[in-house]
């Protein structure tokens, strides 16, 4: 896998020991190096005539969201309706006439509820694997998401379009995909620290013959989002002086920030002793000199 593997995601809704060679169905992962951005590339339509769509991978969006003009032909692509199930099941569901709507805050810029339009369905189409390798095309299958409009995507990477949506609700798109092709609801994602990666639908896998043997971090889910819990944290060995209740909430997990954010009392003790450790440092290595 060359340089893909600087950090490696495995979620589940089950607790993994071990994951096995044989993936069930496979999306490589592109980064966009200027923005630092992870998408994937979803194949929308008919088999006659299906669009390639890049879409922003997204731990805390409930239901994929994209701008339908990429799509070519949208012959095949239908509204969802407001009495509908489907639409009842959706979280942040909204009604136009008869219509189901999705409101849903973007990942990216300011965290406000908006209107990314009408809830529709097509068909979607991924790869198979074998040995962690893609070999064919899987059938196409319903995919519900929801069209955006162009203003939605300011702050994204210029080849991305949308947003996968990868939360542990009821729509995300590898729920969505597993449920369709009779799979375990599983799926792992190897980001890449530069170019491609792989997002696994089914049996997680990092390609190869054998059972991977992996050493299991406890992975939380709460209020949508993805959490590990912290216990505590060390600079240079030695642990740093916090209220417990600072670290119950957990980690959450992101695939869309950059960088570590911290509450501030843990970033105020976090400096502080990464600053007094490096001024010893400094101080040491004067004193050789």
């Amino acid at each position: 896998m060359g340089g893909v593997t600087h950090l490696i995601v495995f979620l589940s809704m089950f607790s993994a020991i071990t994951l096995m060679s044989e993936a069930q169905y496979l999306l490589a992962v592109t980064k966009d190096e200027p923005s630092r951005q992870y998408y994937t590339t979803v194949y929308i339509g008919s088999a006659a005539m299906t669009s390639p769509v890049n879409l922003l991978i997204d731990l805390g969006t409930n239901l994929t969201w994209l701008n339908c003009r990429k799509i070519k032909s949208l012959s095949t692509l239908g509204l969802v309706t407001c009495k509908s199930s489907t639409c009842k099941s959706i979280p942040g569901n909204g009604c136009d006439r008869n219509t189901c709507l999705y409101r849903q805050p973007r990942p990216l810029g300011k965290n406000t509820v908006v209107t990314t339009g009408r809830v529709v369905q097509d068909n979607a189409t991924i790869f198979t694997t074998e040995g962690g390798q893609p070999v064919h095309i899987a059938p196409s299958r319903r995919f519900t998401f929801s069209c955006a409009v162009d203003k939605y995507l300011q702050g994204m990477a210029p080849p991305i379009a949308g947003v996968l949506a990868l939360s542990p609700g009821e729509f995300p798109f590898w729920r969505q995909m597993t449920s369709a092709f009779n799979v375990i609801p599983k799926f792992s994602l190897c980001l890449p620290s530069s170019r491609y990666g792989y997002f696994f639908m089914g049996t997680p896998s990092l390609g190869g013959k054998k059972t991977v043997p992996m050493t299991s971090t406890t992975l939380k889910i709460d209020s949508g989002k993805y959490l590990i819990s912290v216990r505590s944290i060390y600079v240079d060995g030695v642990p740093l002086t916090l209220d417990p209740s600072l670290l119950e909430g957990g980690a959450q997990l992101s695939t869309v920030v950059p960088f570590t954010v911290l509450q501030t009392d843990i970033y105020n003790a976090l400096a502080q002793s990464f600053t007094l450790r490096a001024t010893v440092i400094l101080w040491c290595l004067s004193g050789v000199s």
